[in-house]
């Protein structure tokens, strides 16, 4: 196949990888024999000078007739950030991923530290531990929290941890929707905070915990209107689970029963 450039979201142009593609659709959980097949489904439809978006919504396209499980995880960096711009939805989805994990939780506590009080984002609680976790919500995917970040959310948590009368933790977390410089995960390790973010460890990715604990954001959907995901938003259904717990708001977003049909039927077919 003859080389050519795309287009990236910032503008840039690089050259079309074929293998970064097919290592993405990997990621989705697809088999090689299916990624191989969307590959070459694709490769006719993308030409020269094309935006990565487009590249990314065929793809998209292709695995929704395989699989639309497979098609969500695909979108699950994209879905997160359409739960903007506040950062409030992505909070609440964080809480979800430690109530996955057998944490009870509390979102947006404030916190006497030693000197100032603190607005936490999310305190987990199970027998025997509780984490603190700042959330960081970006609406740039390509945001990267540098070692200003690991500095100053570990400066917050020493004052909380000196002030004797407040509330006791056992370790501080950080969760973001881009990645972490390399230099604030080595800071981070070497201080002992956690971070969940799109960085590659396996335990603590933020899309690797969505798709194990099948706490797929709303925006996933394609049975639901994009006009509606901020009505939703704002009544704090930010994840499938809850839109399921409460299927028939949908009812007051003018969807009759065979739409609402639709939704519940997608639903199910991620969540099993």
């Amino acid at each position: 196949m003859k080389s050519f450039y795309i287009k990236k979201f910032s503008g840039f142009v690089e050259e079309f990888d074929k293998k970064k593609l097919k290592d993405s659709l990997i990621l989705t959980g697809v088999s090689k024999k299916i990624a191989s097949e969307v590959i070459q489904e694709l490769i006719p439809k993308i030409k020269p000078g094309m935006s990565t978006t487009r590249v990314h919504n065929l793809a998209f396209q292709s695995l929704q007739k395989k699989s639309k499980i497979h098609a969500a995880n695909y979108r699950i960096k994209r879905s997160i950030l359409e739960l903007g711009p506040s950062g409030y939805p992505f909070e609440i989805l964080c809480s979800e991923l430690f109530k996955a994990k057998g944490f009870e939780t509390e979102v947006g506590v404030i916190i006497k530290g030693e000197f100032v009080s603190h607005e936490v984002d999310v305190v987990a609680i199970r027998p025997g531990r509780t984490i603190m976790a700042e959330c960081k919500f970006h609406n740039f995917k390509k945001h990267k929290n540098d070692i200003k970040t690991a500095l100053y959310i570990y400066a917050r948590s020493l004052d909380i941890k000196n002030n004797t009368k407040s509330r006791d933790f056992d370790q501080y977390a950080i969760c973001t929707n881009t990645h972490f410089s390399t230099d604030a995960i080595t800071y981070a390790n070497g201080v002992g905070m956690k971070l969940l973010s799109l960085n590659k460890d396996p335990e603590y990715s933020m899309i690797g915990n969505i798709i194990r604990y099948k706490l797929y954001p709303i925006t996933c959907l394609r049975t639901i209107k994009k006009k509606l995901i901020p009505i939703l938003l704002e009544r704090k259904i930010v994840v499938i689970s809850h839109l399921e717990e409460n299927i028939n708001v949908l009812e007051e977003l003018n969807y009759d029963e065979h739409d609402k049909f639709l939704v519940l039927k997608e639903i199910q077919q991620l969540r099993n």
